[in-house]
């Protein structure tokens, strides 16, 4: 929970944003935030010295690299957020099982951590990156086109076993968790994060 204060120091707003950094990461903190009204506006002109409150952490959209299965993270836009978390988590625990992150955006501008996930999992043998876009030229290793029940399939053929990982826009999640449930994917085994 990101907490702004007024001058006095006293409460402003508040929101609750997804932490990107890993757990092994103990020197800073990094919130991934897509700008739109008055809140993200002023967090996004905050400065070194600007007195703010953090609170937390809070949320089970968590990562078991325990789990003895295959994972795969669905996510649109900046619900990639929690998704970076875990991916920096599995790199530095190296991950038993493969990650496979399906990620749809409207265009490649619009790919937030684009370059780290183009370059730090490029030559991962667990950690596998697909992008889909809307419109105009997709990223190496991406196409153009919806995250369809076609593409993950093509990505994904086995559904009888791993964990699902859903973060985005309403609608993007709604549909993936409805193709999921059509392929015997059991809610137990569907994990979503709404923001």
């Amino acid at each position: 929970m990101l907490r702004l204060l007024q001058d006095d120091g006293t409460l402003w707003q508040q929101r609750a944003f997804s932490i990107c950094t890993s757990p092994h990461e103990q020197s800073f903190l990094e919130l991934a935030v897509k700008i739109y009204g008055p809140f993200t506006k002023r967090a996004s002109s905050l400065k070194p010295g600007d007195h703010i409150e953090i609170a937390g952490p809070y949320g089970v959209f968590l990562y078991d690299h325990t789990f003895p299965h295959d994972i795969v993270m669905l996510s649109g836009g900046i619900g990639i957020a929690p998704f970076m978390s875990m991916l920096r988590q599995a790199a530095v625990t190296s991950a038993p099982h493969h990650i496979t992150l399906l990620f749809h955006n409207r265009s490649e501008k619009d790919i937030p951590f684009l370059e780290e996930l183009s370059q730090r999992y490029a030559t991962s043998k667990n950690i596998h990156v697909h992008f889909f876009v809307d419109q105009g030229e997709p990223p190496i290793g991406g196409s153009v086109s919806l995250l369809s029940e076609d593409q993950l399939m093509a990505h994904q053929p086995d559904f009888s076993q791993g964990m699902f990982y859903l973060c985005g826009p309403s609608v993007f999640m709604e549909e993936a968790k409805t193709i999921l449930l059509k392929h015997g994917v059991t809610n137990d085994r569907i994990k979503i994060e709404r923001f």
